[in-house]
């Protein structure tokens, strides 16, 4: 529950302003967020985008994307990933 808005306040404050930052650290389901491991770094991610090419490949697809915030670039960038278009997501003004 907790490492969505501290990923936000304590990583991506580096690349989004305090408006962002306030806007997107609020957690609306408490309960939908339980899950979540408290740390990153762990390899999570990376099992999870292995798990996600087997299946694409398993499944004839050539290429994924992901629509990921400007923070996760240098996790996607060197696995491959370039930024087609960037965006300007309105979340509470």
């Amino acid at each position: 529950m907790e490492i969505f808005p501290r990923g936000v306040r304590e990583v991506a404050s580096r690349d989004h302003g305090p408006a962002q930052i306030n806007a997107w650290a609020k957690v609306e389901d408490r309960q939908a967020w339980w899950q979540h491991p408290d740390r990153q770094g762990i390899g999570g991610a990376s099992s999870l985008l292995q798990r996600i090419e087997a299946e694409a490949t398993k499944g004839g697809l050539k290429r994924i994307f992901a629509e990921a915030s400007l923070t996760v670039g240098p996790f996607f960038e060197p696995r491959g990933f370039v930024v087609l278009a960037r965006q300007s997501v309105e979340k509470r003004g």
